[in-house]
């Protein structure tokens, strides 16, 4: 009997660019599945990319890094970022000061 996975991404293109769907928990030891997964939606040339966290239940330090890392990318090299559906790891955003992230 094997175990769920810790965190689960699923990309949805759309004409305005690519939703990553973030299911789980996104620590330390994940973070790295989410990582790739943006890194092809930006090397696919995405204009867009949106992270939906609504199906998030945690979030440390490594995955608010790797949010900040891509927002810099993208207002460097002129491709928009967002996050929506933050509900449930918001306090992570606001704690840290970092709210202007988070796209709703």
């Amino acid at each position: 009997m094997g175990s769920e996975p810790l965190l689960v991404v699923k990309s949805e293109p759309t004409a305005q660019g690519v939703f990553l769907y973030v299911h789980g928990e996104l620590d330390i030891s994940v973070v790295d599945i989410l990582e790739r997964q943006l890194a092809a939606a930006e090397a696919e040339g995405h204009q867009t990319i949106t992270l939906d966290l609504e199906a998030l239940t945690f979030m440390d330090s490594s995955g608010l890094g790797m949010c900040i890392a891509a927002s810099q990318r993208a207002a460097n090299q002129g491709w928009s970022f967002n996050i929506v559906n933050a509900s449930a790891v918001r306090r992570v955003f606001e704690v840290s000061g970092l709210t202007m992230l988070l796209s709703d």
